[in-house]
This record gives structure tokens, C-alpha cells and sequence, in this order.
């Protein structure tokens, strides 16, 4: 067991959901916090609902831009002269399937997703090898895992982030610097609602979608991260969050192909290729009717 009492936690992410309940978590176990986020207001809210007395700095940053991680971790050396835990928490979804893609799609998601935990490694790595014993802790997914269709460039960017830090973490082995992959399940953030629209995605059904696919989300954020700092505390290296998430990455070890139709069969509102063919029926339905309509009334 490591205790977190006294050390210093740089977490990206930190004005809402896992990067939130990441920071209290840790300030109520007695540590410090160089907290970052894209939004200024989601870092206020955050730091209002920290323990009174906490040791904590707050500063706006894109994780996709190198030039702000790195302003970052100096601010965050000249405060505390040290970093013991980083946490690369920030990310983003996009709504849509790889058809309704423009590059730049891609190029943000990878950007947030992926280059954002690599420009934390890059930035604070040095501090963290300073320190007798220091942690990096990395949201990957669920979907790091397994590919469900709908998600092709945030699964692209989750499985990339966990071949870098799992490559990282072998790298690492004799140094004094454990890493950690974390891949959540259903945790309830507001993700979904936040997430982008793809180029050329249709967006009418986009609301529709996002409450059908928050219903999956059950565990709270707070319970997500007491099971990360627990992982922080005993050196482990793999965390998978939630039961669904346990359940969805074993039929993937099993049925390393066709994982995905039994995932469907289980759970019908993921199927988000058989949810878009019904609604193109759907939709030519009415739209033969309304022509149907307008002849007879000729």
C-alpha cells in the first residue's frame, strides 16, 4: 500500500465528472492538486466542492496543445516544486459514424484523446522521475477494449492511448514510475452530451441518442474514482471499472471476433447500426407516404 497523503496530483480533466470526483477524492485523502481543464468555470465549481484547507492551483488548458501542457507543469514545478501523480483524465466523444467524417474529426478527437495524455507524459515525466515513488494514471476506455460500431474514432483513440502507456509502463519497469490504464464502463459523465458532431452527421436523432446511451451509464463518478485512487494506493496496473465493463472485455478475450453480436443480442440499444437502418425505413416510409398525400390530393 502507498499512502497519497502529502503527495501532489496533476489532474487534467478536473472540471467535471472522473477528473472531478478524481480531486475530491484525493484532497480528502490529504492531497495536493494542480488541477487543469478547459473550463474555467468546471475548475471553480470543482475547487468549491474540495475540502476546506486543500492545497490547490487551477489553470485553464487544451491537452491537445503541447505548448499548454508544458506551461502547465512549469506553473506546477515553480508552485510545488514537484509533481507525484499525474492524472490524464480530459476527454471528448464524437457523435457519428466514420462515413460522416472530415479529417478534422479525427485530427480533435486524437488531439484530445491521445495526444493530450502524451503531451502529459512529455511535460511531467522528468518531475515524476524525480520522486521516489510516483504514479501516471490514464483514462482509456471501455472502448479501448472492445469496438462497438458508431465509435470509430473514439475507439481509435482509446486503443491508441493504451498501446502508448502500456508500451510506457514497460519502459518504465525500473524506474520509480508505476502506470496505470484505466478502462471505465458505464460511468455516468456528462461525455455523451458534450460530444462533438462529426462533419457530415445527421443530428436530428443526436438527442434521442445521447439519452438512450446515458441510460447505460449508471456508476457515479465518485464511486469510478475511489476505485482509482484504491489503484493509485496498491500499484495496480489495469483498472477495469464496472461490472459491464468486466463483462464486455471477457466476451472479447473469449470471442475475439464476433464479441460485438453477442453484445447486441444483450444489450439491443447498443446496436447502433440496426437503430440507423430502422430509422432509414422509417424515414423512406414517410417520405413515400407524404408523396402518396400529395397525388391523391392532385
Amino acid at each position: 500500500m502507498r499512502s497519497v497523503n502529502g503527495s501532489v496530483a496533476a489532474i487534467t480533466g478536473a472540471g467535471s465528472g472522473i477528473g472531478r470526483a478524481t480531486a475530491i477524492a484525493l484532497a480528502k485523502k490529504g492531497a495536493a492538486l494542480a488541477l487543469s481543464d478547459i473550463s474555467e468555470r468546471g475548475l471553480a465549481e470543482t475547487v468549491e466542492q474540495l475540502p476546506p484547507g486543500t492545497h490547490v492551483t487551477t489553470r485553464v488548458v487544451d491537452v491537445a496543445k503541447i505548448e499548454d501542457v508544458e506551461a502547465w507543469a512549469r506553473e506546477v514545478e515553480h508552485h510545488f516544486g514537484r509533481t507525484s501523480i499525474l492524472m490524464n483524465i480530459a476527454g471528448v466523444g464524437l457523435y457519428g459514424q466514420y462515413k460522416d467524417y472530415a479529417r478534422a474529426d479525427l485530427e480533435w478527437i486524437m488531439g484530445v484523446n491521445f495526444w493530450g495524455p502524451v503531451n502529459g507524459a512529455q511535460a511531467f515525466l522528468p518531475m515524476l522521475e524525480r520522486e521516489p515513488a510516483a504514479n501516471i494514471v490514464t483514462i482509456s476506455s471501455l472502448y479501448g477494449l472492445i469496438a462497438p460500431a458508431g465509435q470509430t474514432g473514439y475507439c481509435a483513440s482509446k486503443f491508441a492511448v493504451r498501446g502508448f502507456y502500456e508500451a510506457l509502463r514497460h519502459e518504465l519497469r525500473e524506474s520509480s514510475v508505476s502506470v496505470t490504464v484505466v478502462h471505465p464502463g458505464g460511468v455516468a459523465t456528462n461525455i455523451a452530451r458534450t460530444s462533438r458532431a462529426a462533419a457530415k452527421a445527421d443530428t436530428t436523432y443526436k438527442a434521442a441518442d445521447t439519452e438512450r446511451f446515458e441510460k447505460l451509464l449508471r456508476m457515479p463518478p465518485s464511486k469510478a474514482a475511489d476505485l482509482i485512487v484504491r489503484a493509485v494506493e496498491t500499484n495496480k496496473k489495469r483498472l477495469i471499472v464496472g461490472v459491464d465493463a468486466q463483462i464486455f472485455q471477457m466476451l472479447q478475450r473469449i470471442f475475439p471476433s464476433s464479441y460485438y453480436g453477442i453484445i447486441v443480442k444483450i444489450l439491443p440499444s447498443a446496436d447502433t447500426v440496426a437503430i440507423a437502418r430502422e430509422r432509414a425505413k422509417l424515414a423512406a416510409s414517410e417520405a413515400a407516404g407524404s408523396v402518396r398525400s400529395t397525388v391523391g390530393a392532385a
